[in-house]
């Protein structure tokens, strides 16, 4: 069993406290008419970390467990904060970057919490999806 480091234990976590299933790396969170894929993709070429996001629109064609990249909709957290944010979390997904791990992981969970957790709840039907789109 290999050691998970604390982006990877913070991200399980929140998956899990936000009622997402897993299956092969990925997160899945379904709802009416949608299924919302996380994925914690590791950079091929240093200590960094992306969180991808897709969503899945179960009225287009049925799918249980569709990976990240085969959504119709995707992004990654950095597109779901503030632009002002954005360096910030880079930093905090970056194991190079010298933090504190308890203050890396307290700040990746709020950062997790405010950006996906406000969007995805209004992506549960088709029609909050413009809405979203629009404000997030």
């Amino acid at each position: 069993m290999s050691i998970r480091n604390i982006i990877q234990t913070t991200f399980d976590d929140f998956a899990k406290e936000s009622g997402f299933s897993k299956k092969s790396g990925s997160r899945y969170l379904r709802n009416d008419e949608t299924l919302v894929v996380l994925n914690l993709q590791k950079s091929q070429y240093g200590l960094q970390y992306y969180v991808n996001i897709g969503l899945w629109l179960l009225a287009l064609r049925a799918a249980e467990y569709p990976k990240e990249h085969h959504c119709p909709i995707r992004t990654r957290l950095t597109r779901l904060v503030p632009t002002a944010t954005e360096a910030r979390l880079a930093l905090l997904l970056d194991l190079e970057a010298l933090f504190d791990e308890g203050a890396r992981s307290k700040e990746f969970l709020d950062l997790l919490e405010r950006a996906c957790c406000r969007c995805w709840r209004r992506v549960r039907r088709w029609k909050g999806f413009a809405r979203v789109t629009a404000s997030c």
